[in-house]
């Protein structure tokens, strides 16, 4: 359906099951994927990720009311994730412009990837906090069929 109409936006409260569906919207062919995240095989500046918005014994990721602004923080040692996180930017690596899919739990306890925008690094905000730290950039995203060669 998404790729047929060209793009999803997140006003339309979208969410799947799987990874691997989420990412099949972008070109990919999965059948499975279970990662955090995915490149996208069409844009290369972008990065398909799943941030977990629930409590999790490795990351702490939070989404602010409106969705706006998402922090990325690691409970084991956010002091290297955050010195990582800033050489990979020194260093210009293609991966802070995220289509973001949260990980969320419904109520029964299901999993759910629910489309929440385009968010890119807010560099200023992490560095004065040393939190990683994402604005949303857009709500709408294009969608790509699957490559099929």
């Amino acid at each position: 359906m998404y790729i047929e109409t060209g793009y999803i936006d997140a006003d339309d409260d979208v969410a799947f099951r799987t990874h691997a569906e989420a990412c099949n919207l972008f070109g990919h062919s999965y059948k499975q994927w279970y990662r955090a995240m995915a490149k996208h095989p069409v844009d290369p500046e972008l990065t398909i990720w799943f941030p977990k918005l629930y409590d999790d014994p490795e990351w702490q990721n939070t989404l602010s009311d409106g969705g706006e602004t998402l922090r990325e923080v690691s409970k084991r040692n956010n002091a290297e994730h955050f010195n990582g996180f800033l050489k990979a930017y020194r260093e210009g690596k293609d991966i802070f412009k995220r289509i973001v899919f949260a990980h969320e739990r419904d109520p029964s306890g299901a999993a759910m990837y629910r489309f929440k925008g385009l968010f890119v690094i807010d560099a200023e905000a992490s560095i004065r906090s040393g939190i990683a730290t994402y604005r949303r950039k857009a709500k709408r995203v294009k969608t790509y069929a699957p490559n099929r060669q």
